[in-house]
């Protein structure tokens, strides 16, 4: 006879493999060649074939030619990359290679883009400094989103400072790098 610590155990003991199993099946990055076709860009106010600008670009989906699958990209940067590659067309002459990454078997995005050999695709992003004039005109203000960048970066990177409020209290509030903390004195 099976007492109730079995059943409960065993009941226990599965659920927690289905939990498991499911988080390890969540996400699953893999490499792959596309030619991209059907190339979509979606915007705050419609959809476009050509590139536009990156003001209101919310993502870019395509199917690739070889397998018929359909992939998105979601990151402008990435977007503006294939925009450059292309001439503003995303006419591909020649497949390049993705990292990709799929919650179930029909939804895929990308990840990262590469050459056909192999080589890793710069992203005209607002963290490069080497940008020439022609990959600036792919962003629409990117003297303005290179300076948000930079404070950004210089709000995250900064020397260690500290603010403290001292007067004849026996308790207050230290503000520091990090973090806040509370002190009380005797």
């Amino acid at each position: 006879m099976i007492n109730k610590k079995k059943i409960s155990l065993l009941f226990l003991s599965i659920m927690t493999l289905l939990m498991f199993s499911s988080c390890i099946s969540a996400e699953f990055i893999d490499q792959a060649e596309v030619k991209p076709v059907n190339v979509t860009l979606s915007y705050e106010d419609g959809t476009a074939t050509q590139y536009e600008g990156d003001r209101g670009l919310k993502n870019l989906t395509f199917t690739d030619e070889l397998t018929g699958k359909h992939y998105s990209i979601y990151t402008k940067d990435m977007i503006r990359t294939l925009a450059y590659l292309t001439k503003r067309t995303f006419k591909f002459n020649d497949s390049i290679r993705v990292n990709y990454g799929s919650y179930d078997n029909e939804t895929y995005y990308v990840t990262k883009l590469y050459y056909k050999d192999g080589t890793y695709m710069s992203e005209l992003s607002a963290s490069r400094s080497d940008l020439s004039a022609e990959e600036k005109s792919y962003f629409d203000n990117y003297e303005d989103e290179r300076e948000e960048y930079l404070a950004k970066l210089s709000g995250e990177d900064s020397s260690p400072t500290y603010t403290t409020h001292s007067d004849h209290k026996k308790s207050g509030i230290v503000v520091g790098t990090r973090g806040i903390g509370y002190y009380r004195s005797l």
